[in-house]
């Protein structure tokens, strides 16, 4: 039986979030030291792993989080596509994009 009253265990990676920090914005290619943004928020469960993680500047990092995923990715087709690539693909129906392992 599940017990909803526990929270899921997030996965911590400290050597993706280093490597995040080390990398330049990909949106802007400013170069670092960069934010590490969680695509699927670490609030949702989303864990520390390559496919959902992206090194954002403090500018893009702020702006994505005013505008909102979905308004951002309009704005900048640069990190929508690295998300397609990655195994990303927006859900029409729910409005969300969601990871396909």
């Amino acid at each position: 039986m599940y017990n909803f009253d526990m929270k899921p265990q997030r996965h911590i990676d400290s050597h993706i979030l280093d490597m995040a920090r080390n990398r330049a914005c990909l949106v802007c290619n400013r170069r670092g030291p960069s934010d590490p943004h969680h695509l699927r928020s670490r609030g949702a469960g989303g864990g520390d792993y390559e496919w959902n993680v992206v090194s954002l500047c403090r500018s893009c990092h702020t702006e994505i989080h005013k505008l909102g995923t979905n308004r951002f990715l309009e704005k900048y087709g640069r990190l929508r596509d690295w998300m397609i690539d990655r195994g990303w693909v927006f859900e029409a129906v729910r409005g969300k994009w969601a990871y396909q392992k």
